[in-house]
């Protein structure tokens, strides 16, 4: 005798598979799997129906699945800088671990941080299997560097008067007035002093 043997689907999918043995040449009796034309698979495998006919014959219909992923998938997220910087930060989904759908951030596999935050990206894969990975920024600094000014007076004078900037963290370079962190008056007027930190960041004050 014959059979052939169905599933209850062929799909990529995370649930089980039935398989189902059917359409037999004549009327059969099937010795194994509890007498049951039905076999469920946990995961991927094969499964070997065996049955007799009345005249005692035996036959065999082999079922195989090969669809199940119950693994949920994997990537990893890489950052346009990961140096300090002033800038956005740009940070793209990448190295799937299988073909993936995101499923969230519009379907973009690309995120921008206009300032330091975390964003989980979540995608799916064929099976129906759900994955995230989180992007973290920590390295934005966009507020500029900040000093204050010092003067030698502030009273009337006929002398000239000093403006000293002070208050300068041990990173910050002054990058006009000769790197100096004076600058002497000879008559009434204004100065900018522009200084930089180490994270390429200008910032600027007026004496």
């Amino acid at each position: 005798p014959t059979a052939k043997v169905k599933y209850s689907t062929t799909q990529p999918t995370n649930k089980n598979v039935v398989a189902t043995l059917f359409d037999a040449s004549e009327e059969i009796t099937i010795t194994n799997n509890n007498g049951s034309e039905n076999y469920s698979f946990e995961e991927n495998g094969t499964f070997i129906f065996e049955f007799v006919d009345k005249a005692g014959n035996k036959g065999t219909a082999k079922a195989i699945v090969n669809n199940i992923d119950k693994i949920a998938p994997t990537a990893k997220v890489k950052y346009s800088t990961t140096k300090p910087t002033t800038k956005d930060v740009v940070v793209t989904l990448a190295d799937y671990s299988e073909d993936i759908k995101i499923i969230n951030n519009g379907g973009k596999n690309t995120y921008k941080f206009t300032k330091n935050g975390v964003f989980t990206f979540e995608f799916i894969d064929k099976a129906g299997n759900k994955g995230s990975v989180m992007a973290i920024v920590n390295n934005i600094k966009k507020v500029s560097p900040s000093a204050k000014i010092v003067y030698s007076t502030k009273e009337l004078t006929n002398k000239n008067v000093t403006a000293t900037l002070s208050g300068l963290g041990k990173d910050i370079k002054i990058i006009n007035n000769g790197g100096k962190n004076t600058y002497t008056f000879t008559e009434n007027g204004e100065f900018t002093f522009e200084f930089t930190d180490s994270k390429g960041q200008i910032g600027s004050l007026v004496a």
